[in-house]
């Protein structure tokens, strides 16, 4: 009987002792691996206090909204074919961290998705900046914090024509330009305000054409319409400006135009901001 309640209490010694361990491994996994399973991301989108209010193309309310952060739509995505959506707010929305599983994403912000896949367009353009991250742990095997800041530029590119209006008017009775990238071709319109042409980001062909239509005259050829096209590779946020003024000569009654090309660009990396001449 004595060697009896030995043999019963060594067993539930080693059944306590077996799940006092058990219950150590159990805490030691589910613990410090679940920590380490996760981080944390934190959005940060930032405005240039120095970017200007006006506008040519677009009105001047639709050109406050360009750079007021809080109108941007910001997304943490999977980086998957399916891209799945894991965050989608409006920039004040925001939380101040988010807690990610590991692995790969994409952060995005945009702003005028209208516009987003229109060829050519007058009224706007879309604005959008991403940055790909990953969630993964450091040497010592811990997940480390992220922080993202999100650079905004168009995807299109911005085209000007500016006419010597008063001496153009001398000479011709109407006279626009139209652009073309690949089968894309602008109308004709009454106003000199900007295109805003979709173009890829290794740069495209843009075929600038200048059509014009003469007055009667004296000294010049009556009624003749003719064309004078330039072309320039553009990538996306990249401008390119024509001036346009005639040219006559009054002792030989030569008419002609002079085009004067403007190539700079205003290819500014502005957090969550746009280009100052385009707006």
């Amino acid at each position: 009987m004595k060697n009896l309640n030995l043999l019963v209490k060594g067993m539930v010694s080693l059944l306590l002792g077996g799940l006092l361990v058990t219950s150590c491994q159990s805490e030691d996994f589910d613990g410090p691996v679940q920590a380490k399973g996760k981080g944390t991301v934190t959005l940060n989108l930032k405005m240039d206090s120095s970017f200007g209010t006006s506008t040519k193309a677009i009105s001047e309310a639709d050109s406050l909204k360009y750079h007021d952060k809080n109108n941007y739509t910001v997304e943490i995505l999977k980086a998957n074919e399916d891209e799945s959506v894991v965050v989608s707010e409006l920039y004040p929305n925001l939380e101040d961290s988010y807690t990610l599983d590991l692995g790969s994403y994409i952060a995005r912000a945009y702003y005028g998705e209208n516009y987003k896949d229109v060829k050519a367009t007058q009224d706007g353009y879309y604005v959008v900046g991403e940055q790909t991250f990953t969630m993964d742990v450091n040497e010592d095997n811990e997940v480390e914090s992220k922080s993202i800041s999100l650079t905004c530029s168009p995807t299109h590119a911005k085209l000007i024509a500016n006419f010597d209006v008063e001496e153009m008017d001398k000479y011709f009775s109407d006279y626009y330009v139209t652009y073309k990238v690949g089968t894309t071709e602008t109308s004709k319109v009454n106003n000199m305000d900007p295109w805003y042409l979709l173009v890829n980001k290794a740069g495209e062909t843009v075929t600038a054409t200048i059509h014009l239509t003469l007055v009667d005259g004296d000294s010049y050829t009556v009624n003749k319409d003719f064309v004078s096209t330039k072309t320039k590779t553009l990538k996306p946020n990249e401008s390119w400006t024509l001036e346009i003024a005639p040219t006559y000569e009054q002792k030989t009654g030569d008419l002609g135009i002079n085009i004067t090309i403007d190539e700079t660009t205003e290819d500014h990396e502005i957090v969550i901001t746009v280009p100052s001449d385009w707006v």
